[in-house]
């Protein structure tokens, strides 16, 4: 089988699977996509991550030519979230070449492929026929989990700015992180260098220098689906705080976070079920945590564990069956 990839090249999670697929599936032909002049200087993408690869330009008015005769041929062709260009998976249907969309349900708007994956089974039921493909976790990259030898401890979160709705719950994380460093802990909200409600966000060169040696790492999501800083924080062996939604409360090992409903939000894909969180309980909730060391070295085994049974080593397999049932 010949495997073709559209990926994203720039810091951020398109990016990130993107790296990571390549690295374990090593695929024929690679179409590396260039955001454009426009958005480069913000966006530069990294080659280096894709050897081989074919760089193309993403046009304004959103193609990439060229890009289906690069992969035509392939027996299949994978995208995470996008194709960018949606004339291409018409355009491999007419040269008898498979693609597989790996959707996001909540952006996903009925773009027509040959197949649909989900990363986690939330919302799933909405999708014609969606298949659910976990993400591989990934352990590779955390040979040996960090020790906790920092006093105070340590307590970071992912900042989801300019994410729809505030999905990863920064504005709570934010007044929460206030009330904790006026009781002595150490918080470090990581993401673009800017400011949430007065609290400077860290910026980090690498994703995988923001989770080790953290005692937790806190993320009050409001809403379900993929969150590539979850499975990054449990492969580092740090315990993840969320709230006992669907899909996190059956597919990580989460410390839950106490939360209520709140109104659905309308994204591309449509109305999605939220949560919201109050920032006093968190910061009380997590207070709690931190003073409980026994506590926390059972949820940093717990989570390198999960990790570990669930790494792209142990995943890549099952990709391969189903991008071979895709042909079937």
């Amino acid at each position: 089988m010949k495997l073709g990839l559209v990926a994203a090249a720039q810091k951020r999670g398109l990016g990130t699977q993107s790296r990571q697929i390549h690295e374990w599936l090593q695929p024929d032909v690679t179409v590396i996509v260039d955001p454009g002049p426009e958005r480069r200087p913000a966006m530069p993408i990294h080659l280096e991550w894709f050897p081989g690869g074919h760089v193309i330009e993403w046009t304004p008015d959103g193609r990439l030519p060229g890009a289906a005769d690069l992969l035509a041929e392939c027996d299949v062709v994978y995208a995470a979230e996008t194709f960018y260009d949606w004339s291409i998976p018409d355009d491999l249907d007419r040269r008898g070449v498979a693609t597989v969309l790996h959707a996001n349900p909540e952006l996903y708007t009925g773009e027509q492929v040959t197949q649909l994956w989900v990363p986690t089974p939330w919302l799933a039921d909405r999708l014609p026929d969606a298949r659910v493909v976990p993400m591989g976790c990934p352990v590779e990259q955390f040979p040996t989990v960090t020790p906790l030898d920092v006093d105070p401890l340590r307590v970071v979160h992912p900042a989801g700015v300019g994410a729809a709705g505030d999905r990863n719950g920064t504005v709570v994380m934010a007044g929460a992180a206030k009330r904790l460093r006026q009781w002595g802990h150490r918080v470090d909200l990581i993401g673009p260098n800017e400011e949430v409600l007065g609290v400077k966000l860290a910026p980090v060169d690498e994703w995988w220098q923001r989770d080790p040696g953290a005692a937790v790492s806190v993320i009050p999501r409001r809403y379900g689906g993929l969150c590539l800083p979850a499975l990054e924080a449990l492969a580092a062996g740090v315990p993840v705080a969320m709230p006992n939604i669907s899909p996190q409360d059956h597919t990580w090992p989460i410390v839950p976070l106490p939360h209520r409903r709140s109104p659905n939000i309308r994204l591309k894909g449509g109305l999605v079920p939220t949560v919201t969180h109050d920032l006093q309980t968190v910061a009380n909730d997590v207070a709690r945590y931190l003073a409980d060391r026994d506590r926390i070295d059972e949820e940093r085994r717990r989570a390198r564990e999960w990790a570990v049974t669930h790494s792209w080593e142990r995943t890549v397999g099952l990709w391969w069956e189903e991008l071979a049932a895709v042909l079937h």
